[in-house]
Parts: C-alpha cells; sequence; structure tokens
C-alpha cells in the first residue's frame, strides 16, 4: 500500500501518493474542493491513463479502493471542464 502524504489547500485537506516519481491526487479530495459530491461520475469522464484506483484505509482500519489522477495541472482544468458536463 501507498503512503499518502496530506497537503492543506484553502483549509481543505488534499491527499496525494507518488507514483513511480508522479503526484497522483485522490479525486475525492479534489472534488471535494470543488465542491462536487460525485467523484465517481468525474472519474468516468476521465481518460484511463488520467486516473487510477489505490487501496487506502479507512477511519475504521479497513481497507478500501479510492480513485485518484495524476498531475493536478492538467487534471484539474481537464476534470473541470468534464465536471461542467457531469452536471448538467
Amino acid at each position: 500500500m501507498k503512503e499518502l502524504q496530506t497537503l492543506t489547500y484553502k483549509g481543505a485537506n488534499v491527499r496525494t501518493v507518488q507514483i513511480d516519481g508522479e503526484t497522483w491526487w485522490v479525486l475525492k479530495d479534489v472534488c471535494d474542493l470543488l465542491e462536487l459530491s460525485s467523484p465517481h461520475k468525474v472519474a468516468e469522464r476521465l481518460d484511463e491513463d488520467e486516473r487510477n484506483q489505490i487501496p487506502v484505509m479507512d477511519s475504521m482500519g479497513r481497507e478500501q479502493s479510492t480513485a485518484i489522477v495524476n498531475d493536478l495541472y492538467v487534471a484539474v482544468p481537464h476534470t473541470a471542464m468534464k465536471i461542467f458536463y457531469v452536471r448538467k
């Protein structure tokens, strides 16, 4: 299991993970920042090379799978375009 790093942006925690030297961002945290309630719908709109799944431990110590996106500078604007489509 990869070790998550937590960053704080505008008072919100955003989890990241390093994979092969690249930073990947937990999609739920990115969606929370953008005030979106359906990360799974956002993930469906992303290309396969822009998203992935990793195991994380939940607050009860259970292993869960969570979606991640790579390269925030590319993924967030690209995600935002796709988010507008999801919101319609």
